[in-house]
């Protein structure tokens, strides 16, 4: 995980094309929310990496066992994505056992299955939307125009590995984490299809 990590920051920093966050008007309409102008398959992964977020709360926040907690890592998610959640994976492989963390009454929530619908059904929805009304062509100008729209993408994607990761080396969930290669989508139908193993 951590050379993932390294990687991305190094794509981040040198090797992202396009505009910066100054001069990139897709981005100023992306965070004020004005998406009128914009390409809807944009919006959908803009949209996407809010949802990601809240799946990650699902998974660490119940299983947080260890000295490293994970809450400020998943609340650093919601506006640095990958940036925090993988180096918490890396600190969570070499960090010790415990036996209580602060978050213990929210484990029934986070282990519903109700929460993990309905981030299915929305995420569902959002697709219909993006790729129903959106351009390829239209997101791949995007990305080579706009600094963030193209980290955003990568972003996107190496947070489905993440939660591949988190299914298969740490939920030891065998094959069935293949699924999480269907981004968000995955993830929520195995949290829906089967019940929390407690710790």
């Amino acid at each position: 995980m951590i050379w993932i990590w390294l990687l991305f920051v190094l794509y981040a920093i040198f090797l992202a094309p396009g505009e910066g966050i100054g001069t990139d008007w897709i981005f100023r309409d992306l965070v004020s929310g004005h998406f009128q102008m914009i390409d809807p398959l944009v919006v959908m992964m803009f949209s996407s990496l809010g949802i990601f977020p809240i799946l990650f709360a699902i998974l660490l926040l119940r299983m947080d066992d260890r000295v490293i907690p994970a809450w400020p890592f998943v609340l650093l998610s919601f506006g640095l994505g990958a940036f925090a959640i993988l180096p918490y994976l890396f600190l969570r492989s070499r960090s010790r056992l415990v036996t209580k963390r602060a978050f213990t009454p929210l484990r029934p929530l986070l282990s519903s299955r109700l929460f993990p619908f309905a981030l299915l059904v929305g995420t569902c929805l959002l697709y219909g939307y993006g790729f129903i009304n959106g351009s390829i062509n239209e997101y791949m100008e995007a990305f080579q125009t706009s600094q963030f729209i193209s980290i955003m993408t990568v972003d996107f994607f190496v947070l489905t590995v993440a939660s591949f990761y988190i299914f298969w080396f740490i939920r030891k969930e065998g094959y069935k984490s293949l699924l999480c290669f269907l981004p968000i989508i995955g993830p929520c139908l195995l949290l829906t299809a089967t019940r929390h193993r407690s710790r």
